[in-house]
């Protein structure tokens, strides 16, 4: 199941629905793991992100 929101992905897991994989910054604050065990994965996980725009645009020295 696919979710696009992390406080709703946060909320099935405490309701019980299943486990998820979520960035670490969504659970650093003590509110955010109410409820939640929270679990450092080993080794580490990396994304890789990119910038993605209509064909026809001019890039900007901004987003270069």
């Amino acid at each position: 199941m696919q979710l696009g929101s992390i406080e709703a992905i946060k909320r099935m897991v405490r309701a019980g629905l299943g486990y998820s994989i979520v960035p670490r910054m969504a659970v650093e604050r003590v509110e955010d793991r109410d409820g939640l065990r929270v679990h450092s994965l080993a080794p580490r996980l990396y994304r890789q992100l990119a910038v993605v725009m209509r064909q026809d645009k001019i890039v900007t020295k901004g987003i270069a």
